[in-house]
């Protein structure tokens, strides 16, 4: 029989282990649309046209394509964001070029209802994009591939 501590841990542990498994869905999705992206770079189709069609998803002012990005970012380097990533203050003149990327990714992934110090952020992302990730992910890849079929069918007649 488990005592109380311990599978208060195993809990703990079983619901990390979701978050990497979601978070590196995020990152699976990152693929599809960086090879698209590139694909499309061979068209008349510009990347950034690529990116955000399909326009904005939930009057977030980002595309799907974007949104998922972001949230693929935030899951690889969250673990490298300090607390001024988090913060808009002011950072001087000449801001680190990664610490303006971490922003805007945050700004981003904010959207998406990701927060600070959250141990749900991956699940909270699959609830936006509105995922029983409890049951089935594979929906969130369906949205991505009607995404990059939309950008195909768009290189293929500008």
């Amino acid at each position: 029989m488990c005592d109380t501590a311990h599978g208060e841990g195993f809990a703990e542990d079983e619901v990390n282990y979701i978050e990497e498994l979601l978070g590196l869905s995020f990152v699976l999705l990152q693929a599809k649309i960086r090879r698209v992206s590139e694909a499309a770079k061979a068209s008349p189709l510009a990347l950034s046209d690529a990116c955000s069609l399909g326009g904005p998803f939930k009057n977030t002012g980002k595309s799907l394509a974007e949104l998922i990005w972001a949230v693929g970012n935030y899951y690889k380097h969250c673990d490298e964001w300090d607390r001024e990533v988090w913060e808009d203050k002011k950072a001087g003149e000449q801001e680190r070029n990664t610490l303006r990327q971490s922003r805007n990714t945050r700004r981003i992934i904010e959207k998406v209802g990701i927060q600070r110090s959250s141990t749900g952020n991956m699940r909270t992302a699959y609830d936006f994009f509105e995922i029983d990730w409890a049951s089935d992910c594979t929906p969130l890849a369906d949205k991505v591939q009607q995404w990059a079929n939309g950008v195909y069918e768009k290189c293929a007649n500008p």
